[in-house]
Parts: C-alpha cells; sequence; structure tokens
C-alpha cells in the first residue's frame, strides 16, 4: 500500500488570509472593457400567456442595450420542459421561468430597467400538487407528451408515450444540481 503524504495532515490554505481580509478577487469582481451586464426577468405565475412585454421605458433607460425574449433567443422552439428553453415564448409553464433579459453596461443600469419592463400576463389554470398532476394530463403536457428528440422524451432513448396505447406515459426524471457561486456578492433572484 502507498504512503500518502496529505492525507489527515493540515495543509495551508492559499489564498485564506485574502478572503479573511476581503481582498480577494472574485468573479463578481471582474471588471473589463466593453464587458456588459445581463439582468433576468422571471414569472411570478406558474401558468400564464404573454400577453405582451412593453420594453419601451427600458430601452430608454441610458445604459440599456438590449431586451431580450423568448422570440430574439428560442428559434421558435416550444417549451416541454424547463431545461429546454432559454426565455419563455409565448407562455410561462413555471415560476420563476425568465421571460426576458435586459443588457446595460452596468449591473445597476441592468437591474433598474428590470423593473421598468411591463410585461402584461394572461394567467392560466396551473397543477399545484402532485395529485392533480397525476389526474389531470392536459395541464401537465399542454402541447402533448413530448416526442424523441423534442425534449426531455430524447433522453430516454425512444418515444415518450409508444405502446402505451392511447394512454399517455410519464417520464420520471430526478436532477440534482448544485448552486455555487465563489463570489460573496452574488444575490438570490427577487423578481
Amino acid at each position: 500500500m502507498q504512503k500518502t503524504t496529505h492525507l489527515g495532515k493540515r495543509r495551508k490554505i492559499i489564498d485564506g488570509l485574502e478572503k479573511v481580509t476581503g481582498s480577494a478577487q472574485y468573479t463578481a469582481d471582474l471588471s473589463l472593457a466593453g464587458m456588459v451586464h445581463a439582468r433576468p426577468v422571471f414569472s411570478l405565475y406558474p401558468h400564464a400567456r404573454v400577453a405582451a412585454i412593453d420594453a419601451g421605458a427600458a430601452l430608454a433607460l441610458p445604459g440599456v442595450i438590449a431586451v431580450l425574449t423568448g422570440h430574439d433567443l428560442n428559434h421558435g422552439r416550444v417549451a416541454h420542459s424547463r431545461p429546454n428553453m432559454l426565455l419563455a415564448l409565448d407562455e410561462v409553464i413555471f415560476a420563476g421561468q425568465p421571460v426576458a433579459v435586459v443588457v446595460a453596461d452596468s449591473e445597476a443600469t441592468a437591474t433598474d430597467a428590470a423593473a421598468l419592463l411591463d410585461i402584461d400576463y394572461d394567467v392560466l389554470e396551473s397543477v399545484d400538487d402532485a395529485v392533480q398532476a397525476m389526474t389531470d394530463e392536459l395541464l401537465v403536457w399542454p402541447q402533448g407528451v413530448p416526442s424523441a428528440g423534442a425534449s426531455m422524451a430524447s433522453l430516454h432513448g425512444g418515444e415518450a408515450g409508444a405502446g402505451t396505447g392511447a394512454k399517455l406515459s410519464n417520464i420520471d426524471e430526478r436532477r440534482v444540481t448544485e448552486r455555487e457561486t465563489l463570489s460573496p456578492h452574488w444575490k438570490a433572484p427577487t423578481s
């Protein structure tokens, strides 16, 4: 058996002093020439139709470069699942789904412009618990069960619902994702 030289022994933290004194440089501390900042705007509703997005006030703010929506970034794809879309297109399918992104020359300007974005929603019926989700397939998959290559079904190696006759199948999926940030300046989204 090979003897290790590191296990069970103290080791010096190379950047410990900088972190304790507050002088460590993090990603959020970077400022590069030409750098822009993006601020997403999140849906407050679990299921709603996006009736209109008025970006006029946000775009009028000095320093705002662009306001991007799903029509700018999704290239016509329909959302069947959370990981499928960058931004909601015409309908949000979960609370907190990004609906638009404001791009500006500073973080403060992007935040201010995001607050000025006027989004009109037509609130739709939503599935609020697991029991309702098991009994109401129409609300769970409003565009129909995804086909292979269209969404999550491709992760499972075939056509969702194939071979089940008229009964739609459920796709069981478990994902574990850790959220990490090396920046002490990161704040959770509030809107």
